[in-house]
């Protein structure tokens, strides 16, 4: 029993019987890749995620940050999912990222620790099917249920260089585990219920590198490169496999339209190909590797003083890296939208973002998410 968990929760059940109740597509795999996006970076649809210095995917970024600032996300979210076997409502709540950081008193560094989400394995399924017992068929129901996934705490350290130069790099400790629990109710009353649970956890150490320059005028790229190792995947505290985790390549061009308005699109791609043979020989369908292209905005009503409001618009496209079927890589476009103000002369912040995501497979599975972050910024 303890094997068939293993391989489901990187399995799941049976696509062609299976409703999911948490992300379609973040039940295969390790889960639902995050980004480690702030609330202004979602709302631009990820353009900003490479410039801007509360997000953690850059740690060249970090620079930008000119006060010690403290942030917290909470991400409610709906979603609608549509399968061969029937449809499916459901709504869940995260908290995707939490930051402290800032310079570092009379040196040219600035300082962060960071929690973001690396993979999302939330999920709980319910099939049908029927078993041969003493003889005759036997109609039984399963359900299985996971809680947790991957989570990144990120130490992160920047040098404001001269002309423009701004440097990072960062090491990421990846850990996190599921809980997973299976039950199997028969419909001859004369079968008791069978239940069993198990824990997968997960731990693996990364790298990164980033920066930051003003190019001629109003003209700015910031590029990045990541590495994340691999895995080493436990069942019930003893190791079973390790996963491969992708190698992550980003850049991004922004271009300041005004003193009020800048526009950005940012490039991602990760080589999650490389889990592909770890994961089929664990049990699972593989994965492959994946893009992430985005563009946006942002007007800001008072760019030089503490107060204001500022406005963000974006949107994005890319592939997902965990085959729901095998051989159909799951895409996913979306539009976002987002408002954030600064409160008691910029020592505080409040930030929106409301995104709209369809993703999707040519096996016939869909899903709509509709998704509201809150940050909360503090700076003392």
């Amino acid at each position: 029993m303890r094997a068939l968990l293993c391989g489901v929760g990187l399995l799941a059940l049976t696509a062609s019987n299976a409703m999911a109740q948490s992300s379609l597509f973040g039940v295969r795999g390790l889960g639902l890749p995050g980004y480690g996006y702030s609330a202004r970076a979602r709302a631009t649809g990820g353009a900003f995620g490479l410039i801007d210095p509360e997000s953690t995917l850059n740690p060249g970024a970090l620079v930008g940050v000119p006060v010690i600032t403290a942030t917290f996300n909470v991400t409610p979210e709906w979603r609608w999912t549509t399968t061969p076997a029937g449809t499916g409502d459901l709504r869940d709540t995260r908290f995707p990222l939490a930051t402290i950081g800032g310079p570092i008193p009379r040196t040219p560094f600035n300082f962060r620790i960071s929690y973001s989400s690396y993979a999302d394995h939330d999920f709980a399924l319910a099939s049908a099917d029927s078993v041969f017992l003493r003889g005759e068929t036997v109609h039984v129901a399963d359900t299985i249920k996971s809680t947790g996934g991957l989570a990144d705490i990120g130490l992160t350290g920047a040098w404001r260089g001269p002309g423009g130069w701004n440097i990072g790099a960062a090491l990421h400790f990846i850990t996190g585990s599921s809980r997973i629990s299976l039950r199997r109710q028969f419909s001859d009353t004369a079968f008791l219920p069978v239940a069993q649970q198990t824990q997968l956890s997960a731990s693996g150490i990364g790298g990164a590198i980033g920066l930051v320059r003003r190019l001629a005028g109003p003209i700015s790229i910031a590029l990045m490169a990541r590495a994340d190792g691999h895995a080493s995947v436990d069942v019930d505290s003893i190791h079973a496999f390790n996963v491969d985790l992708p190698y992550t390549l980003g850049g991004s061009l922004a271009w300041r339209l005004s003193p009020r308005f800048i526009i950005a699109g940012q490039g991602i791609f990760q080589t999650w190909s490389s889990a592909n043979s770890d994961l089929i020989q664990a049990g699972g369908v593989g994965s492959a590797d994946t893009y992430q292209a985005s563009l946006g905005w942002e007007y800001a009503s008072h760019p030089r003083g503490p107060g204001g409001y500022f406005l963000r618009l974006g949107g994005h496209y890319g592939t997902l890296p965990f085959y729901f079927i095998q051989g159909y890589q799951p895409r996913e476009a979306g539009v976002a939208a987002g408002y954030g103000t600064r409160l008691g002369r910029g020592r505080a912040g409040l930030d929106f973002s409301l995104e709209y995501t369809y993703r999707w497979d040519d096996a016939g599975n869909k899903e709509r998410a509709l998704m509201l972050t809150t940050q909360f910024s503090v700076r003392p």
